[in-house]
């Protein structure tokens, strides 16, 4: 009677020990392989997080995009990252770092507009379609890297958001830049909590 007793006792412990693993257990294991460099294994578990039916806790979740995001962006995913750090900015506006990368990822966009309007220059009909989505795209993302800039000041951001006022002739906007930086420079966010 004891054997049976016991045997039922591992077999029990056994399967407590083998149960699935909560989705936050799978967040922790994530972080895990993102600070060790297992770039392949963090995405397998993005992959699980994300088709969980469980939800990860709001500010782990934000934490989880962010990382994600960070991800894709060091593997040249741009949409995919771009995608992640949407999610961070709408959670936390006020969180820079989403900001600039944000900011930068859309300048890529910017930057290959730039080439196309130069390239049209001869063709007035082209110049002006390409010239109005280039101010579109610049558009995007000057409020991204204002923020940052507003939080996190670097010569260099605050030169390519002048450079970008500049190159779409909006003068108003580069007068104004300063009051815009001061005020947004209020609410700051520098770190993410789980």
């Amino acid at each position: 009677m004891k054997l049976k007793i016991t045997l039922f006792v591992l077999f029990l412990l056994s399967f407590s020990a083998a149960r699935a693993q909560t989705v936050f257990d799978t967040y922790v294991d994530f972080n895990n392989a993102v600070y060790q460099g297992q770039t392949a294994t963090a995405f397998t578990l993005a992959d699980q997080i994300i088709n969980s039916k469980e939800k990860l806790p709001a500010k782990s979740e934000v934490n989880f995009y962010q990382k994600l995001g960070r991800l894709y962006e060091t593997q040249q995913q741009a949409a995919k990252a771009i995608m992640y750090y949407e999610r961070v900015a709408a959670a936390e506006p006020n969180y820079y770092t989403a900001q600039r990368a944000l900011g930068y990822l859309y300048m890529q966009r910017t930057n290959e507009l730039g080439k196309k309007l130069n390239a049209s220059a001869a063709n007035k009909t082209a110049y002006l379609q390409n010239m109005a989505e280039y101010k579109k795209a610049v558009t995007k993302c000057l409020p991204y890297l204002e923020k940052a800039q507003a939080c996190d000041p670097d010569d260099q951001t605050l030169n390519t958001i002048k450079s970008l006022y500049h190159a779409i002739g909006d003068d108003a906007g580069i007068k104004s830049l300063d009051g815009r930086l001061k005020q947004m420079s209020a609410n700051c966010v520098s770190l993410l909590t789980n």
